[in-house]
């Protein structure tokens, strides 16, 4: 979970990093990006780690970062960077235990709901506004900013996955 309060200040360079500032962003949007990122990830082990690789990078840049009108939604998009590497490892890993073939003792942990399934299905737009949306409780101007697209593209993004998840679900009842 959270690591304990560090107090004090560090020297990042010539720079002085207040600490303590950090520690107390750190603990404000940790459960916002926790969510963000097991819904992303379906996973509450890897949701933490993806948290904690993301906070190490503000960490690293908290002198900067900290200055920024809106360093939550930094903190997403480095979350979700985050995450695609991740996926990328993922994918990787899947194919070295195909070649292993069926005799590979591999337990795959499956934690997810029916609804973040499906999202996590969605194209990559998508899946990213959705889970910043809800997930992360992001307002669509936050999630414009994070993901570095205009406030209309993240409406009608939103709408088109809304639509396509409504068909999903819809279907699956049947």
């Amino acid at each position: 979970m959270m690591p304990e309060s560090v107090v004090g200040t560090i020297r990042e360079g010539r720079v002085e990093v207040d600490t303590r500032a950090f520690d107390g962003f750190y603990k404000s949007t940790y459960p916002t990006l926790h969510r963000i990122a097991y819904a992303k990830c379906g996973r509450h082990a890897l949701a933490e780690e993806l948290v904690q690789e993301t906070m190490m990078k503000v960490f690293a840049r908290w002198s900067k970062v900290s200055t920024y009108d809106n360093p939550v939604a930094y903190c997403c998009r480095i979350l979700i960077n985050e995450s695609i590497g991740l996926r990328r490892r993922q994918t990787l890993e899947s194919r070295a235990l195909a070649r292993l073939g069926p005799d590979a003792d591999v337990a795959l942990e499956v934690e997810a709901d029916e609804f973040w399934s499906l999202v996590r299905i969605l194209p990559k737009r998508q899946m990213q506004v959705v889970i910043l949306y809800y997930a992360g409780d992001r307002s669509v101007i936050d999630i414009a900013k994070a993901l570095g697209i205009a406030d209309g593209t993240v409406r009608a993004t939103l709408a088109q996955a809304r639509d396509a998840l409504r068909v999903q679900l819809t279907e699956e009842r049947r």
